[in-house]
Order: structure tokens, then C-alpha cells, then sequence
């Protein structure tokens, strides 16, 4: 007989703080193939997490960060100190040369961005590598008048970013990437991997399917409502129920 397990999602009083520094950022993109697909879900994730008034957020990441024009859109009606007012074009590399790559785009989206789009867009440029000289290209950019405004962002801003208090689920996305000890913490993502690979052979997403389609619509809801009662889900397991909501929250399910 199986034993039913319950797992509620209402707010957390304490979380691990992992604390992730410039350097490890920097050092994160050497070698690693990887990162260039995850910087842009690094960002989104920044961008949702500490945005305020947000009307647009787009950072392909993943398999689909390779795609052409902008790597990065944003819209919000609020500033932040990271994020411009109104809409901004964002683009980021992993390049040792970080100089080389911010001309590069810039010149590309010059060609590509009409003026009269131009002056009413920011042009953002981000690189997790350490970065000296950034405040000096960014102010030769903003001098020549060809965009609303003009910044660029190294790895000791995303330092920073990572941790004010808003950016907490970001941080720990982030930790876990990096491989940081994090105490009484693990992202959906892990507890996937964990159950999925759990059976030969693997477990795909498609195991949820039906669940899904049955208990999206009534997860939407109460996403929708004021904090009141908790959401609980019955599995056979705690594990099989984290593996669930990997799912719902992930592309199969809630986006």
C-alpha cells in the first residue's frame, strides 16, 4: 500500500544566503560551455526577481539562447539600479575581452535599431567577467548621443545584484549552478533531477502530463488570490511531489 505524502507551498520565514562573489562569477564562465546559455536565464530571473512595474521581460536562454537580434527586451515603467526606466536592449557575453565584445553589439544593434526606436530604448551591455574599464566605455557611449541612455554591467554588479534582498530565488538558482554548499535549500530543478534519474531509464516530463492538465487551472488560481490558505499536493512521496511542481512551474506547466 502506498503512503500519501503532502508538500504545501505558502512563504518561507528563513532561507540559506549564500553569498557569491564577483570573483566566482568571473571564474564561473571559464571553460564552461554552459554558462553562455545560462547567463540569460541568469538575468531574466535577476530582472523578475528584483523589477518593479515590469511590461516585458524576454531572455531566451537555454537551448534558444543563440537566437539573433537583441539577446535580452525589457519594459518597466520603474527604474531600478539595474534596470532602465521605459524599454532597454540588453546584450551580454562571455568573452575574455569584454571591450571587444560590448563594440561589437553596439555597433550591430546601431545597424539594426532605427534612430527614432534609439531614443526612446537603453542600451544595456553585461558581462560576468570583471570589467575595470566599463564606466569609461559607458560614458563614451552615452556622450555620442545614440541611445536614451547607455550602461554596462561586469561581474561585480551582478555581485551586488545577487544580493539585495529581492533577489533571493535568483541567488540560489545561482548558487546551485556554482556548486555552493547551501544549508536546508534546493531548487525545484535539483529535486527533478534527483527523482527523475532515480529509474532506468530516465523519467521524462511527459509522466506528468495528465496531472498537469488537470490541476494547472486550479494552481493558476490560487497563484491569483491574496496569501490565505496554502496549496497542497498529495503524492506518493515527498520527492514525487517536489518532481510535480518542477514540472508545474516549469515549462510544462506555469510559466
Amino acid at each position: 500500500m502506498h503512503r500519501l505524502y503532502g508538500v504545501t507551498l505558502q512563504a518561507m520565514d528563513r532561507v540559506a544566503n549564500p553569498t557569491i562573489t564577483a570573483r566566482q562569477i568571473h571564474d564561473w564562465v571559464d571553460g564552461n560551455i554552459e554558462a553562455r546559455h545560462l547567463l540569460p536565464v541568469l538575468l531574466r530571473k535577476l530582472v523578475h526577481a528584483t523589477g518593479h512595474e515590469l511590461r516585458r521581460v524576454d531572455f531566451p536562454g537555454y537551448d534558444n539562447a543563440e537566437r539573433k537580434g537583441w539577446d535580452g527586451r525589457v519594459e518597466a515603467d520603474a527604474a531600478t539600479p539595474w534596470i532602465p526606466e521605459g524599454r532597454s536592449g540588453w546584450e551580454f557575453g562571455a568573452n575574455k575581452d569584454p571591450r571587444r565584445k560590448a563594440d561589437n553589439d553596439y555597433e550591430a544593434r546601431l545597424r539594426s535599431v532605427a534612430p527614432a526606436e534609439r531614443a526612446e530604448c537603453a542600451f544595456v551591455f553585461v558581462t560576468p567577467r570583471n570589467w575595470p574599464g566599463k564606466e569609461r566605455w559607458a560614458e563614451g557611449k552615452r556622450s555620442a548621443g545614440d541611445w536614451k541612455e547607455v550602461r554596462a554591467l561586469d561581474a561585480g554588479d551582478l555581485e551586488q545584484w545577487l544580493e539585495a534582498e529581492a533577489s533571493i530565488s535568483a541567488r540560489m538558482w545561482f548558487a546551485e549552478k556554482l556548486g555552493l554548499p547551501v544549508d536546508g535549500f534546493e531548487t525545484l530543478d535539483a529535486c527533478w533531477r534527483r527523482w527523475s534519474k532515480a529509474s532506468d531509464p530516465e523519467l521524462t516530463p511527459a509522466i506528468f502530463a495528465p496531472s498537469l492538465a488537470a490541476h494547472r487551472d486550479d494552481f493558476e488560481k490560487w497563484l491569483g488570490q491574496p496569501p490565505g490558505r496554502p496549496f497542497t499536493v498529495a503524492a506518493d512521496s515527498r520527492d514525487e511531489a517536489l518532481a510535480f511542481l518542477s514540472r508545474l512551474f516549469g515549462e510544462d506547466g506555469i510559466d
